[in-house]
Parts: structure tokens; sequence; C-alpha cells
């Protein structure tokens, strides 16, 4: 199966195995910049990000004249690293495209619900760890259920390119985002909010992002059907 560039600069189709491939290469590039991250740093240092952005034009993969499904599928990795590192690596802009600034969303969303999941493994409570408890696992999994939602939005924006997908992508996914944040910040509890944990940082991406949105266009999602 292949996917159409819904972008008039990139009218190609691109299969779905190559999109696998460029993600793949995406995550390797990256993982230098994700290793800092994780490693507690407030940001990853100039140096780390100057590697992984010569590694990205190296391979092609900053280069805005590629199908947009790839850019997407690049944005959803790099958005693991935070959303506005992630558009400084990616070389996206102060506000790239609705489609691409959605993808960075659902990557950010997903970093954290991997923290705080993470955590939740580790921390415990009434001497079992808060991940067994029933209450936690229904609030991951719905927060995850609605990144895959947003992330299959974005996906089938990128495919149709029809306006009202494209309109519901960014709200859709900005929401998700905020809900897979807040998940995972209340399992670290007040910790969550010092900057030694990894998660203060996405969670503030998370809450730019849903400010981003323009009010008349967070309800957007609802509709997209």
């Amino acid at each position: 199966m292949t996917t159409r560039a819904a972008d008039p600069r990139a009218g190609e189709e691109v299969g779905r195995e190559e999109l696998a491939a460029v993600r793949q290469a995406a995550e390797r590039i990256l993982a230098p910049l994700f290793g800092s991250i994780r490693a507690g740093f407030p940001a990853a240092d100039d140096a780390t990000v100057t590697a992984v952005r010569t590694a990205l034009a190296e391979s092609g993969l900053a280069d805005v004249a590629l199908p947009l499904p790839v850019r997407v599928e690049v944005a959803l990795v790099a958005g693991g690293a935070g959303s506005g590192l992630g558009a400084s690596v990616l070389e996206l802009g102060e506000d790239p495209g609705d489609l691409l600034r959605a993808a960075l969303a659902v990557g950010c969303g997903q970093a954290a619900l991997r923290l705080g999941l993470a955590y939740a493994q580790q921390r415990e409570a009434f001497g079992r760890p808060l991940a067994g408890f029933q209450v936690q696992r229904h609030a991951f999994a719905r927060a995850a259920a609605h990144l895959m939602a947003a992330g299959a939005l974005i996906r089938r924006a990128v495919e149709s390119g029809n306006e009202l997908d494209c309109a519901a992508a960014l709200p859709t996914a900005c929401q998700a985002c905020w809900e897979a944040a807040e998940t995972a910040l209340q399992v670290h509890g007040g910790y969550g909010y010092s900057d030694e944990f990894p998660i203060s940082r996405l969670w503030l991406d998370a809450a730019r992002l849903r400010a981003s949105v323009p009010a008349e266009r967070v309800g957007a999602g609802a509709g997209s059907g």
C-alpha cells in the first residue's frame, strides 16, 4: 500500500515500507539526542544538537523537499525529544506546518507516556508498584488510545489531503499530548515538576502545544469522524 503526499511540492507516492525505513533511520540518528535527555540534562547540549542536525542533513531526512509523509514520520520520532527541540533539530522553523506540529505533539505525548509507565513500575504505594493499580492502568490505556487515534488522523490527513482532517489533526494531537503528559506527571507526583526529571520538560512542551491552538479550533477534532 502507498500513501499520497498531500503536498503540492511533493506529489509522489511513498510506500509504507519506505516510511518504516525512514522512521528507523530517524530513530538511529536521533538516538544521541534522546540519550542526553534521558540522562537528565535540562536540554541537549549544542554539540549533540549540531551532530544530530548534521546527520539528518546528510541522510536527506531534514530536506523540506521530501514528501510530506516522510517528514511527518520523522517529526513523530523527533517529538520524543520534546516539541521545541524536535522542531529545532528538524529545522522546521518557529511555526512548522500544522501536520508537522501535530506529529511533533504525538511524539512528545508518546515519550511522556513511556516515562510515566517506566516510573509507575518503579514507584510503590501500599507495597506494590503504581502500575499495578487499575486506576493507573486505565489512565495510561486511555491516554495511549487517544495518541494512537491522533496519529491515525494525522496519517489520514496526509494521505487524503482532506481539509477537515487537516484542520482537526493539530487540536486533536495537542489535546492527546496534554492528556498523556498530565497522566505521566501525576504518576511522578511532586518530583515531576523538577528540572531533574525529563517529564517536566515534556509536560511544558505539551502545555505550550495546547496553548498554541487557537480557541476556535480546540473543538475541531470532535467532528473529524
